[in-house]
């Protein structure tokens, strides 16, 4: 502690070499040091030269091109932030913890968006992306409990692993047809989020991805998809439909456990591998369509299924594992 308080009243003491601030109804400018590069430094020394309780709103200086890894992390008092039309890329943290946040226009120059950038902005409610965006950070939005929508242009190509974890108030997601991956836990947790479209250009679906999107009630499952995702739809109790293209050669272990509202599920030709778990617990589930060429239904594929009714297993099945059907009629 102490050595934090010696570090922000150096920062004080040298503020007027690198911030420029004017207080006009709790709004505070702020020029970066080097005129380009907004640092942590930079926001702490401009922060302690007025009283925390005067100032919700900032104003960054025109010609700033980055805002720093950290720069207003844990700003919890800020409301507003206005940045230039110079910025091309916010940093890792940039915003962490600014639980008073809430509402953010991304300038339209910026391409990169850093790892956990709004990470925790509980009460930030509206984000717009502009379309130079490429780059989506690890966690960049996670736990932003209150965003309500999110619009992603067909520039994104990157969406970082739990970058939208824990939004619960999120309630459409239209991915961009270019995103090649859809990392772990990207969306776990939005219990809110019913529709969700995932473009053809999807090649891989991570762990969790949609895990626990408890009002999704329907999803596609594209065909250059190789698998469906190990526990990627776990415990999506309100999903009612899946479609599968074929193209999909592997429904993963636990992908779809504990989806008790699914009722029906195809399975298209050309999938060979059932896992461990797939369907286990989906107890409204009562048809199943397993195709020739199927040859392993994993143990529990279809475990507590318990209406589970019809079930025509083929004959290129060689492995079933244990306890594959039980409890069911």
């Amino acid at each position: 502690m102490r050595k934090k308080f010696f570090w922000l009243l150096a920062c004080a003491i040298c503020a007027w070499l690198v911030a420029e601030q004017t207080e006009d109804g709790g709004v505070l400018e702020i020029t970066p040091g080097d005129g380009i590069h907004l640092t942590r430094e930079d926001v702490a020394a401009a922060f302690e030269r007025i009283s925390p309780d005067t100032c919700d709103a900032v104003t960054i200086s025109e010609g700033t091109a980055v805002i720093g890894d950290g720069a207003f992390e844990t700003c919890r008092d800020l409301a507003t932030i206005v940045m230039p039309h110079s910025v091309t890329r916010i940093g890792d943290d940039a915003f962490a913890d600014c639980a008073s946040l809430t509402e953010v226009t991304i300038p339209e120059g910026v391409t990169h968006i850093g790892a956990r950038a709004f990470y925790g902005c509980a009460s930030l409610a509206r984000v717009t992306i502009p379309e130079r965006v490429t780059h989506i950070g690890e966690s960049a939005f996670r736990n932003c409990t209150s965003l309500e929508a999110v619009s992603l242009l067909e520039s994104v190509t990157h969406i970082g692993d739990f970058a939208f974890l824990g939004c619960a108030s999120l309630e459409e997601m239209t991915i961009p047809e270019g995103i090649t991956r859809i990392g772990a836990s990207t969306f776990y947790g939005c219990t809110a989020l019913a529709r969700v479209t995932i473009p053809d250009s999807v090649t891989s679906i991570g762990i969790w991805a949609f895990g626990s999107c408890t009002s999704l009630a329907e999803v596609t499952i594209p065909g250059r998809v190789t698998g469906t995702g190990e526990t990627a739809f776990r415990d999506c109790t309100a999903l009612r439909k899946v479609t599968i293209h074929k193209g999909v050669t592997r429904i993963d272990p636990q992908s779809f456990l504990g989806c008790t509202s699914l009722e029906e599920a195809v399975i298209p030709e050309g999938v060979t591998h059932i896992g461990l778990s797939a369907f286990y617990g989906c107890t409204n589930l009562a048809r199943v369509t397993i195709p020739e060429g199927v040859t392993h239904i994993g143990a529990y594929a279809f475990w507590d299924c318990v209406n589970l009714t019809e079930a025509a297993i083929p004959s290129s099945v060689t492995h079933i594992g244990d306890h594959a059907f039980r409890d069911r009629p």
